[in-house]
């Protein structure tokens, strides 16, 4: 009988791998079912928030904003594991095993981050889960000692350089000093955190000490038990019974009895569900009132990508201040299905700051969401950044090839677009693709790989092509995130697959850049389309390797013609308009909406 493991090398492997499909979610199914996913989300949020209300204390009218961001990602961890088990049965029946490792149980996580670490990266708890779920088909487990490897390859990356925004020298090391000493002991009315990358241009202009003040979270979690009985007050499977719910079984063929299945998600939202967001409630939401009460504006600039920012955003909801996101790298505005953006930012907000776009996608969660469009503060600086750097004609490569990357689990909110362990087949295609066509064209490549967790993960393309090509191609050995004054240097052109961040960067700043984008892993909303149809035509944007061949060949003739050609800047600065604004002035647009505000 056949063995369910993870990713085994015999048997059944629950999820794909180079050579293995797995169990493959499609991309378009994946499209359908993140659009279910946000119907379902939604009358459970509701019910938890209505026995929570009608078992303690809690009042609140924005309680959703809590229990929304803990929430969601146990009912995707489960529901994921369940599309999947659904298909393992379909194709074989129960006639299987399920391996069963030294972990029969896990503790309720303390935190979201907790469970959302369990679920994207420890092997065992995937495996406990899928064990857990596949009871509901009576399908037997059987201890293994499988030969699964505990920790991944790190994803982290050494060194951030998207976070430069000007040389290394003194006098600008000093003038950043003396900007972070002035936004202490000057600060403005508006608290602002989360702002990522743009954090630094804001300092650098000033606005921390005559706008924004740096709104802290350090306040201590606190510790808990578990309160069983109040978790069984809150989470009953009526919770779970709701329409939504019932048309996603029918449209995955569900033939189990509804009721175990809700019981089954019942119980596991009940016992993932984190104490800081149930028995330590309370205890967060006086901290975060003591944080916003401090302070009287009607604004707030957040991204409340963990608790304490969600906290935050509640207390502020519960005194009136409305809250306003910002824009923070590429995909926004025309990309498809950004799930977690949609759930864990949109939702949020009462104004998004974009760069230059202003349309959302069809939710109707999203009508009152107000879209203001300004320069990207990043993007303006990372220009001025790139500036000196001059084209050299004598580079070392034609091409630095960047591609995307992928994670060794199903993550924990997840649309169609990003890096799914579903389509590790198609990146590795898409690099074997690549280097076929640059090398045998006699096109010199520098290849740097997304991470460490990515090349681990697609280790036998990688090797193939080593054999294939040895000496005819370079690595980059050290992964960092995005590029240096040395990889510009090294390279004539930037090659991507995926119309992301970096290639937003090098439009901007003028860093000669094309992308080989197939599809595979991301699409355009319908509106971006035509300028997309637009960057094809002008030899920037390709859907095959023949026509990328064609195009650099074009560019090494003449780099500097190619790169001044009127129609091919035109319609650049058209898109970058549209998704990539940016202006020398930024500054001034953004303290007079802000002034506006205030």
């Amino acid at each position: 009988m056949k063995i369910l493991t993870l990713e085994g090398k015999n048997g059944l492997n629950f999820y794909p791998n180079e050579t293995d499909n797995g169990v493959a979610i499609s991309q378009e199914e994946m499209r359908i079912i993140s659009a279910q996913y946000h119907d379902i989300y939604n009358p459970i949020i509701q019910n938890i928030c209505k026995n929570i209300r009608s078992h303690t204390e809690v009042e609140s009218d924005n309680l959703e904003v809590i229990i929304r961001y803990a929430t969601i990602p146990i009912i995707y961890a489960f529901l994921d594991k369940f599309v999947r088990l659904n298909k393992v049965v379909k194709q074989n029946g129960t006639d299987f095993l399920v391996e069963e490792l030294d972990c029969n149980y896990f503790s309720t996580p303390v935190s979201t981050a907790e469970f959302r670490r369990n679920v994207e990266k420890n092997y065992k708890f995937n495996s406990y889960v899928v064990l857990l779920i596949s009871k509901l088909w009576g399908v037997k487990q059987v201890s293994t000692t499988s030969a699964y490897e505990p920790n991944e390859a790190s994803s982290k990356v050494k060194i951030n350089n998207l976070s430069r925004i000007y040389s290394r020298n003194f006098f600008n090391g000093l003038r950043f000093r003396i900007s972070l000493f002035l936004s202490k002991i000057r600060k403005g009315k508006i608290p602002v955190f989360g702002v990522a990358y743009a954090k630094a241009p804001l300092l650098k202009y000033g606005f921390y000490y005559k706008l924004f003040d740096d709104l802290e979270l350090n306040w201590p979690i606190g510790e808990s038990k578990v309160n069983d009985s109040l978790r069984s007050k809150v989470f009953t499977p009526d919770v779970f019974c709701c329409s939504e719910l019932d048309e996603f079984y029918e449209s995955q063929k569900i033939i189990l009895n509804r009721e175990s299945v809700n019981y089954a998600i019942c119980n596991f939202v009940r016992h993932f569900f984190p104490i800081e967001s149930l028995e330590l409630f309370e205890s967060n939401m006086m901290h975060a009132r003591e944080v916003i009460k401090k302070y009287n504006s009607k604004f707030i600039v957040a991204r409340g990508s963990a608790a304490k920012g969600k906290f935050i955003i509640m207390a502020a909801k519960d005194r009136g201040v409305k809250i306003i996101g910002m824009q923070h790298g590429g995909y926004f505005g025309y990309i498809n299905d950004l799930h977690q953006t949609v759930e864990y930012e949109y939702r949020d907000l009462d104004i998004f700051i974009s760069w230059g776009w202003n349309k959302l996608p069809n939710y109707n969660l999203l009508q009152n969401l107000k879209v203001v469009e300004l320069p990207s503060p990043w993007l303006s600086e990372r220009r001025k950044y790139w500036k000196s750097e001059k084209y050299i004609n004598n580079k070392k490569f034609d091409v630095l090839f960047m591609p995307s990357g992928v994670k060794r689990f199903p993550l924990t909110l997840q649309g169609a677009t990003g890096p799914r362990i579903d389509i590790i087949n198609d990146v590795s295609l898409n690099i074997k693709d690549t280097f076929d066509a640059l090398i045998l064209n006699n096109i010199s490549l520098l290849f740097k790989p997304y991470d460490d967790l990515t090349s681990k993960l697609l280790i036998k393309t990688l090797h193939k092509l080593s054999c294939k090509y040895g000496d005819k191609y370079n690595i980059v050995d050290r992964v960092d995130k995005g590029f240096t004054r040395e990889l510009i240097s090294s390279s004539g052109l930037i090659l991507w697959n995926q119309p992301g961040t970096g290639f937003l960067e090098c439009l901007t700043a003028g860093i000669p850049t094309m992308v080989l984008w197939t599809r595979f892993s991301t699409k355009e909303e319908e509106w971006a389309e035509e300028i997309f149809e637009r960057l094809e035509k002008i030899g920037v944007v390709h859907s095959s390797t023949k026509t990328l061949v064609k195009e650099i060949k074009i560019f090494k003739k003449s780099p500097d013609e190619w790169m001044k050609n009127p129609k091919r800047t035109s319609v650049i600065d058209d898109f970058c308009n549209q998704y990539a604004r940016i202006d020398d002035n930024w500054d001034k647009q953004w303290r007079d909406f802000f002034f506006s505000l205030t």
